[in-house]
């Protein structure tokens, strides 16, 4: 097997195809990782959520990580982390940009369901935020002969 780096356009390119990532966020230095459905639009990647750990931390700390892949076989993968800032989408204008992009993919449904919290049920209010991509990075996992 050999890795490969990707240049920034072709991790851009993969992105561009996937809706499921790994969120990293910390508060207090404990870490937080959750998967969040996103759609793409360059430089920026958009969700929607609802209120829980997941937004307390990203409203305490903006830094984030977030981390996308694909693994055909343990010879033949790719992997692209991105590094940024959240930024919570509060003007209906952003809002309405967000439902927008989002539309193409099956995004509300992860985020958008009745939630228990310690047996009792959270409001589902949308929360649409933005990741601003500052750094973006990958690799690749090419099998040989």
């Amino acid at each position: 097997m050999e890795i490969h780096d990707l240049n920034r356009a072709e991790c851009w390119n993969f992105l561009g195809v996937r809706r499921l990532g790994r969120l990293g966020c910390a508060k207090d230095n404990v870490p937080y990782v959750v998967p969040v459905s996103f759609s793409i639009q360059p430089p920026s990647l958009f969700a929607m959520t609802t209120v829980g750990k997941k937004v307390e931390y990203l409203r305490e700390n903006s830094h984030i990580c977030a981390q996308f892949d694909d693994i055909a076989s343990p010879q033949e993968w790719t992997s692209v982390i991105v590094q940024g800032q959240f930024e919570e989408l509060t003007s209906t204008t952003e809002q309405d940009h967000a439902h927008q992009v989002l539309e193409s993919a099956v995004w509300w449904e992860p985020g958008y369901v009745r939630t228990m919290v310690h047996g009792q049920l959270r409001p589902a209010v949308a929360l649409y935020f933005r990741i601003m991509v500052e750094e973006i990075s990958g690799r690749r996992g090419v099998a040989t002969a």
